[in-house]
């Protein structure tokens, strides 16, 4: 919200953040001039807070270093007889993810590949799961 404020005609609710409503209780700012001006254009709208995105069980992947993943491609290697060829990958996606003039390679995207060639590393029962709430604040 770049304003502190969305109007969801939708829903029919106008819905301000944390910080404008702290803002909006002094009358003598911008933003309480804004938010009485939109109690009488919306006249019939719930005004709402809005809170932060709550998001349960995020895998965070603790620990999971480029040496812990080579150790673990090479264990995968040695278990289904793949002669090297999945380090050999590995070594193919952290050369074409570093940087020019750079000497690591990205870990983010590193990561990613590994995670989606590797899916039985991520745990089975963990899923990211988000949410977004709001509170009603009376007009």
């Amino acid at each position: 919200m770049k304003y502190g404020y969305s109007i969801d005609h939708a829903r029919r609710a106008i819905i301000i953040t944390k910080e404008f409503a702290k803002r909006a209780a002094n009358i003598t700012t911008k933003e309480y001039r804004e938010l009485t001006s939109f109690h009488r254009d919306f006249p019939d709208y719930t005004i709402e807070r809005r809170t932060a995105e709550i998001i349960q069980k995020k895998e965070t992947y603790k620990g999971l270093t480029l040496d812990r993943m080579k150790k673990y491609i090479e264990a995968q290697d040695v278990a289904q007889n793949n002669n090297g060829e999945g380090l050999k990958a590995f070594e193919a996606i952290k050369a074409y993810h570093t940087p020019t003039g750079k000497d690591k390679p990205s870990y983010p995207k590193v990561k990613a590949w590994f995670l989606k060639t590797y899916p039985a590393y991520v745990k089975k029962d963990d899923t990211a799961s988000q949410s977004q709430t709001t509170e009603k604040v009376p007009a």
